[in-house]
């Protein structure tokens, strides 16, 4: 899925005929036979996918035991990216190397995330807080062959974010691809709606696959309590603020360094919105369960009800049209947008022009 560079610290090369890959590292002689015999050892064993086998591998690493050749390399390929870009945290499955024996079996090594599957653990702010630092690493632009863009997984899902009750992270990145701004905002401008959208439309984001397919289901699972899920999507908010803060500050310093307009464009709205967020009120507080609701219903393949298109265009429309600085108009335009694009992968014909009496309407109802 990304393109195979393989510099890690050192490049690709050939001795006894395996083809080793450093990544973070280079493996010695004795590192690989623990790993090959790490990967032979049941007690080691930590569970098994489509296409690889995960073992234990001392007590900070894990080892994938590949059955096929293609999706080996697609990961490897991914970790040496990342590792490239200097995308890591501690909420990231970071790569450490990589080897094919004489026979094509392949040996991925990388750093061990600790603990069970999110569908299996109570969210708090703790572990969500590592998921949205992952997150941040993630979607910061990155340039790649002159041009910036971030790296989507599009295997991001409840089975591939470990977590404890104060840790969490993020594991398998075979499907993770980079996605120029230019080609999301090409898309953007042609009326496709990506369930990847952000906050900031034309834009990719890994937060807004988290949220929809992860954080959405989970709030909305039965023994979660209306109070739990008010407190626990208002911290979240507080998280998101944060994040969208560090974005816009990596992306002001990335402005002064390329001199890309786009980039302090981008700097500028996600300051907006982590200033809206900050201490997000009622109105906010909707909008954003919106935006959540209405992706996770698209991501499922199913189509926005007609109720709930109207409903929540006329509300981001009113507030837009109540905004009273630039900040809130920046935030409210971008809600807008983005309500916009989703309805209409349902309602080609349902963005009509503002009804008159909106803004007559001084307190508008949700």
């Amino acid at each position: 899925m990304c393109n195979i560079s393989f510099l890690g610290c050192k490049p690709v090369y050939t001795k006894n005929g395996y083809i080793i890959t450093p990544i973070a590292k280079d493996p010695s002689d004795a590192e690989i036979t623990r790993t090959m015999d790490a990967a032979e050892d049941f007690s080691k064993y930590i569970n098994r996918g489509i296409h690889a086998s995960v073992y234990s591998l001392g007590k900070d690493l894990v080892v994938k035991k590949y059955q096929c050749t293609t999706r080996a390399q697609d990961e490897i390929s991914a970790l040496d990216n990342m590792y490239d870009n200097d995308i890591k945290s501690s909420g990231i499955q970071s790569g450490m190397y990589a080897f094919t024996t004489p026979k094509g079996v392949c040996y991925l090594v990388s750093k061990k995330i600790s603990g069970e599957p999110i569908k299996r653990v109570k969210f708090n702010k703790e572990n969500l807080s590592c998921i949205v630092d992952a997150l941040l690493q993630l979607d910061k632009p990155r340039l790649e062959n002159n041009k910036y863009g971030v790296y989507i997984n599009y295997d991001m899902h409840d089975e591939n974010i470990l977590a404890s009750e104060n840790s969490a992270g993020i594991i398998d990145y075979e499907y993770l691809k980079f996605i120029s701004l230019d080609e999301s905002m090409s898309v953007f401008n042609k009326g496709r709606h990506d369930i990847r959208t952000s906050d900031i439309p034309g834009y990719l984001s890994n937060l807004r696959t988290f949220e929809i397919g992860i954080l959405y289901r989970y709030l909305n699972r039965d023994y979660i309590s209306k109070s739990e899920r008010e407190i626990l999507f208002y911290i979240y908010l507080l998280l998101k603020s944060e994040y969208h803060q560090k974005m816009s500050d990596y992306l002001q310093n990335e402005y002064e360094r390329s001199k890309n307009e786009y980039l302090k464009e981008l700097a500028i709205k996600h300051k907006a919105h982590a200033q809206m967020l900050k201490n997000p009120d009622k109105n906010v507080i909707n909008a954003e369960y919106l935006k959540m609701e209405i992706g996770n219903i698209l991501s499922g393949y199913a189509g926005i009800s007609h109720e709930l298109a109207n409903k929540a265009y006329y509300f981001v429309s009113s507030q837009y049209l109540m905004a009273q600085n630039s900040i809130q108009n920046i935030y409210w335009a971008d809600c807008k947008k983005y309500i916009e694009s989703a309805c209409k992968m349902t309602y080609s014909d349902i963005i009509e022009k503002i009804p008159s009496e909106i803004k007559k309407n001084k307190n508008p109802k949700y």
